[in-house]
C-alpha cells in the first residue's frame, strides 16, 4: 500500500487532524526539532479509534510505536510505521469524590484534571520527576510520587489498553468497564497486568483508567527544615514517614530545590546560595487538631536530629512547588541539558551511594549534580535520584557520567524498577536468565509477530 493510500484510510478513521505526517509526526518530541521521519503520527480519540488504527497496521504489517515520554526514543525517528499519540484520548470521564476515583483517557494531562479535581474537593498525587504530562502515563509508569511516601506505588484501580491485535485488555479483578464488554478479561487469573507497567508498551497501549485520588482535608500546614549533613536528612526522613505524620516528603540539596523553584539562572544560583546544604519539605493534611499535634511532634524530631525549621519566606516558595507535577524538562533549564541516575535503596545506605553518585559523575563528566529523594511506603526504601546538568555541547561527556555513575551504582546492589535502552542492558544484563525469559514469552503470547514497540524496551524484544 502506498503513503498515499494508507494515509488516506487513516483520515477516514480519524479524520484529518487525527494524522500527521513528515516533520510533524515528531512535534510531541522536545529534543526532535528539525527532524524527519518517515513515521505516520496517528491520534486516536478513543480505544475505538485505536482497535480501528490497529487492525489497518495489522493488516499491511506495519509497525507501531507509541508516545510515551517528551524525550525522543533514540533512533525512533529511523523507524516506519506508525506513531500512536494520545493526546486527544483526554476525557475525564468521572470524578467520584465518595469512592475517591477518576475515570480518565490516556490523554489527561496534570495540568488539564488538577483544576477539575480541586473544584471537587479532591487532589491527586503529584510525580516528582515526570517525562510526561499525562497522568496514566506517570502511574502507569511507575513515577516517583511526592506522596509515595505513605501511600502504595501503584496508584491505578484499573486500566484499559489495546493490544496489537486490535482487541481491548481490561486489567484488575474488578473488571469495571464504562463501555460494555472487553475482548480480553484477566477474569480475576493471574494478575498479568502488572506486566504493562513501565514496559514501554512492548504488550499494549493503555487508552484508559480510573485512578486514586485523596481528599481535600481541613488543615494543611507546609514545614521546610535544613539540615548541614545528609544523615541527618535521611535519618529525620526515616522518621517522619515511619511514624506517618505526613503527607509529602522530599529532601534535596540546595542546587535541586533551586533549579525547581526558580526560572531564571541568576535567581536559582541565589536562591541556592540562602538554603543550607539540604533541606527536607514536609506537608500535613488532616483535621486541624491533628494537624498541630503532628507539626509539633515533626518538629521534635527536626531539631533532635540536628534540623533546624526554615523561616516563612523560604518555606513559601519551596512549598509553591507543591501540588503540581514536576518534569525532568523544567530542570534542564539551569544549563540546557540534563541526565538523571535513579535508583531505590534502603535509608542507611543512601548517603554513601549519594556521595558514590556524585564522586563519579563529577569526575567522568564534570556535570553539575543535584540530588533529592522520597521515602516509599512508610521509609521502606528511599527513591534516589541524581540530576547531571551539563551544557549542550557537553553531550558526549555527561553520556559517559551518566553511564559510569549507573554501572558503579548497580554494583551495589541498587534497584532500579523501570530501565529503558542502555540502561535496561545494563539492568538486564544482571537479571537471571529466566525473568528474561519471562518477558518474552509474555511478548510472544500478546504480539507474536513483534509490531508492537520493537526494540524500545531492550534490543530484541
Amino acid at each position: 500500500m502506498s503513503v498515499k493510500t494508507l494515509t488516506q484510510r487513516l483520515e477516514v478513521i480519524l479524520g484529518k487532524e487525527g494524522v500527521k505526517r513528515g516533520s510533524s509526526a515528531l512535534e510531541p518530541f522536545l529534543d526532535a526539532a528539525n527532524r524527519d521521519t518517515e513515521l505516520i503520527r496517528v491520534l486516536p480519540r478513543d480505544n475505538f479509534d485505536l482497535e480501528d488504527v490497529m487492525g489497518l497496521a495489522k493488516e499491511e504489517g506495519l509497525n507501531v510505536f507509541s508516545v510515551r515520554s517528551r524525550y525522543l526514543p533514540p533512533g525512533l525517528e529511523k523507524e516506519m510505521g506508525l506513531l500512536v499519540d494520545p493526546a486527544r484520548m483526554d476525557q475525564v470521564k468521572n470524578l467520584d469524590s465518595r469512592n475517591l476515583m477518576a475515570s480518565i483517557g490516556a490523554g489527561v494531562t496534570f495540568e488539564q484534571i488538577n483544576p477539575l479535581l480541586e473544584e471537587a474537593g479532591m487532589r491527586l498525587l503529584q510525580p516528582a520527576c515526570a517525562t510526561s504530562p499525562y497522568v496514566l502515563r506517570s502511574y502507569l509508569d511507575r513515577d516517583i510520587l511526592v506522596g509515595s511516601v505513605c501511600y502504595r506505588h501503584t496508584q491505578l484501580s484499573i486500566f484499559h489498553a489495546v493490544l496489537a491485535d486490535g482487541r481491548l485488555w481490561v486489567s484488575g479483578s474488578n473488571q469495571m468497564s464504562e463501555e460494555g464488554h472487553a475482548d480480553f478479561r484477566e477474569d480475576q487469573g493471574p494478575q498479568l497486568s502488572l506486566f504493562f507497567g513501565a514496559s514501554e508498551d512492548i504488550y499494549g497501549i493503555p487508552v484508559y483508567g480510573i485512578v486514586y485520588t485523596y481528599p481535600i482535608r481541613e488543615k494543611r500546614q507546609v514545614m521546610a527544615f535544613g539540615f548541614k549533613e545528609l544523615s541527618g536528612a535521611l535519618d529525620f526522613s526515616h522518621k517522619v514517614s515511619r511514624e506517618d505524620h505526613c503527607f509529602e516528603l522530599v529532601g534535596g540539596d540546595s542546587l535541586f530545590w533551586a533549579v525547581l523553584t526558580e526560572k531564571g539562572k541568576e535567581k536559582m544560583e541565589a536562591l541556592r546560595d540562602q538554603l543550607p546544604p539540604w533541606t527536607v519539605l514536609v506537608s500535613i493534611e488532616h483535621r486541624a487538631p491533628l494537624v498541630e499535634l503532628q507539626s509539633r511532634m515533626v518538629r521534635e524530631d527536626a531539631r533532635s536530629l540536628g534540623g533546624e525549621i526554615l523561616g516563612e519566606g523560604v518555606t513559601a516558595r519551596l512549598g509553591s512547588n507543591l501540588g503540581r507535577p514536576w518534569y525532568l524538562w523544567e530542570r534542564s533549564r539551569w544549563l540546557g541539558g540534563i541526565k538523571r541516575v535513579f535508583y531505590y535503596t534502603f535509608s542507611h545506605k543512601a548517603s554513601a551511594q549519594f556521595q558514590l553518585a556524585a564522586e563519579k559523575a563529577s569526575a567522568l563528566g564534570g556535570v553539575q549534580v543535584a540530588q533529592y529523594f522520597v521515602p516509599a511506603f512508610y521509609g521502606g526504601s528511599f527513591f534516589c535520584q541524581s540530576d547531571l546538568h551539563y551544557s549542550p555541547d557537553e553531550e558526549e561527556k555527561a553520556e559517559k557520567a551518566w553511564g559510569g555513575t549507573y554501572e558503579t551504582l548497580l554494583d551495589q546492589g541498587v534497584l532500579v524498577d523501570k530501565p529503558t535502552g542502555e540502561l535496561a542492558r545494563m539492568v538486564f544484563s544482571r537479571a537471571k536468565p529466566s525473568y528474561l525469559e519471562m518477558i518474552k514469552r509474555l511478548k510472544r503470547i500478546l504480539d507474536p509477530e513483534g509490531r508492537l514497540n520493537p526494540g524500545q524496551l531492550l534490543e530484541g524484544i
